[in-house]
């Protein structure tokens, strides 16, 4: 058998089943629920307007089950089931129904019988853009001759790494804001991705305008990913920081070296011939913040390792890197944050003074890692004995800080997985990865679990894929049926699992952390629309004017596994800050509406400034 679809094919409420076989009949099998009499349904013929003719993509809600079926007819690899969607219902009682068709039109039905098939179309439906024609949007998407469209370069990690999920070589591109020339405006730095030179718009009073830095194109071979402006020097003017990251590369190539740019106070920038983070070793590095750490009266840097190329899941290390005063910098991270040695794959940090004390504390988030907390102590830092959060251990993407109770202290906003894809973890059934070379031959195996109600551990790994990478595996499982229940207790011996390095996944929310003093925090879910896909953007500002902060998020990643689906149901969010912590999203974001891959965002004045991958800068006012 190579592919089932299933339908009502007798009519009669209930779903039969057809099986397609190779070089053999089809199998028809025919369900008996509703000739036993007790099952009851309710079956929908939708008729859409336009070349959208069967409504694909209308939502249609059920109460007071609570039920919601969308109307997408494909499953699995061409496969297509009944286009009419059919709801079984528990009891004959009368139903309140609700279609939301694709253009935005609501029809309403209340006590509706059930055991019949209601036809419906979008013509007749009530059309919500009529109610919010004459509401202005908060965000209004403008019209630019800039010319700049994101560039990816083509690899593919799973040519590389089968036992990969989705892919990291796509996480930009990342900004940076400043006003590096002095002019009261503020300027655009935006990263390139592999064998692109990183772009700088200058701003003016028509707008962003292109700059050409000779220097950039010196390292256009590196993956840029974070930067910072700073005063690196001590001359007045913003330097420029920027992470090089990916892992397109061997660990041991020079690619993966960080760049300082020294400006001459005019937007003119020199690379600084420093190998940093650090002399003698390469590092493919995702984070860097600026703060006076030591209260010396110069800015040192945190720098935040992501990964080891084709070690996935091996632990990563931030730096600490302290300023002469003079803008050359030396690693301390031995002396002064031993801590930070082997710590995880470092995906954000953040300096912030938690305890009020006058120094910068640093928070770090990153990929099965919980929320680490640094407390300063005269430019040493040690990890929090209290810190709670250690154990919202998620695949954190980003943080951000903002007073979003106005209460005086910072709180923040972290952007996760989300709740919308295959995955799922919690404490008591978590998401499990086992790192170790099981074969032998000098490279890691990644393999990523989940735990059963059974208390096993099962890999998300396909049977192909898991002996594409461990060989060894073939003559242990020469089938699918062998292979189908295994765990990776059964599928690796005690002595294989001995020593490999296990990391934990227990949360896939985005959530905000509401700051009550003294580093104690209470965790709160994001609503459901923050949840729909992956966040790896997130911006503050008081959009509305009406005292507090509100916030807007972006995400998606399309380089996803088949298996697993992609990850593209954002389209941005834009959260209203209501007061008490409470945040209401708008259906059509109160303007703000944007497909793509978002990989940052920047506020200038009362302009919102949205970069994807792949794509071009998007601007909103408001």
């Amino acid at each position: 058998s190579n592919g089932s679809a299933y339908g009502d094919l007798d009519n009669d409420g209930d779903l039969d089943l057809v099986v397609n076989n190779l070089n053999m009949n089809s199998f028809i099998y025919q369900n008996t629920t509703m000739d036993s009499g007790h099952g009851h349904y309710l079956k929908f013929d939708l008729k859409g307007e336009g070349q959208n003719v069967q409504a694909i993509g209308s939502k249609i809600e059920v109460e007071p089950y609570g039920i919601t079926v969308e109307n997408q007819p494909v499953r699995g690899f061409q496969s297509s089931m009944d286009i009419r969607p059919n709801i079984g219902l528990k009891t004959a009682e009368p139903v309140d129904v609700k279609v939301t068709w694709p253009s935005g039109k609501i029809t309403e039905l209340k006590k509706v019988s059930v055991d019949q098939t209601l036809a419906l179309e979008e013509k007749e439906g009530t059309s919500q853009e009529k109610i919010d024609a004459t509401a202005t949007k908060l965000f209004q998407k403008v019209t630019t001759n800039l010319e700049y469209v994101h560039r990816e370069n083509r690899f593919v990690d799973f040519d590389r790494d089968r036992l990969l999920n989705h892919m990291s070589s796509t996480d930009g591109p990342r900004m940076s804001m400043a006003d590096v020339n002095g002019d009261g405006k503020n300027d655009l730095f935006i990263g390139g991705s592999k064998s692109t030179t990183p772009t700088l718009f200058l701003g003016s009073t028509t707008g962003l305008k292109s700059k050409t830095t000779a220097d950039f194109d010196k390292n256009r071979n590196s993956e840029d990913m974070e930067s910072v402006f700073f005063d690196a020097d001590n001359d007045g003017d913003l330097d420029l920081y920027v992470c090089s990251g990916g892992i397109e590369y061997s660990q041991y190539s020079t690619d993966f070296l960080d760049r300082l740019y020294i400006n001459d106070g005019s937007g003119n920038f020199t690379l600084s011939e420093q190998q940093l983070p650090v002399k003698g070793s390469f590092h493919s590095t995702s984070t860097a913040r600026a703060a006076d750490i030591d209260n010396d009266g110069d800015q040192d840097l945190f720098v935040g390792e992501r990964t080891v190329p084709l070690k996935y899941g091996i632990s990563c290390s931030g730096f600490i890197l302290q300023n002469d005063g003079q803008g050359n910098f030396t690693d301390v991270t031995a002396e002064n944050a031993p801590a930070l040695q082997n710590i995880g794959m470092i995906t954000d940090a953040l300096f912030q003074d938690l305890d009020t004390d006058g120094d910068q504390d640093l928070i770090i988030v990153g990929e099965f890692m919980g929320v680490e907390i640094f407390t300063n102590e005269n430019g040493h830092f040690s990890r929090e004995p209290d810190n709670e959060l250690i154990y919202l251990k998620g695949w954190w993407n980003t943080i951000h800080a903002s007073d979003l109770d106005n209460d005086g202290d910072m709180d923040f906003v972290l952007g996760n997985h989300g709740l919308n894809s295959r995955f799922r973890a919690s404490e008591e059934n978590p998401i499990t990865l086992y790192s170790k070379d099981f074969d032998g031959n000098g490279y890691i195996d990644p393999i990523l679990t989940f735990r059963s109600d059974d208390g096993k551990d099962y890999p998300y790994a396909l049977r192909h894929d898991l002996i594409e990478q461990i060989k060894v595996l073939t003559k242990k499982f020469p089938d699918y049926k062998s292979f189908k229940n295994a765990s990776v207790k059964e599928i690796f011996s005690e002595e294989d699992l001995k020593n490999a390095d296990t990391l934990e996944a227990t949360i896939l929310a985005s959530v905000i952390l509401e700051n009550k003093g003294e580093f104690k925090f209470n965790v709160r879910q994001l609503p459901v629309e923050a949840q729909f896909s992956t966040i790896y953007a997130i911006a503050t500002h008081d959009f509305d004017n009406d005292g507090d902060q509100d916030i807007v998020l972006g995400g998606n990643l399309y380089n996803v596994k088949p298996e697993l689906g992609r990850y593209d149901a954002s389209y941005g969010v834009y959260l209203e800050n209501s007061g008490g912590m409470e945040f209401k999203s708008h259906s059509n974001g109160n303007g703000f509406k944007l497909k793509g891959e978002i990989r940052d965002m920047a506020i200038d004045g009362k302009k919102l400034i949205v970069a994807r991958n792949r794509d071009s800068l998007a601007i909103f006012n408001f």
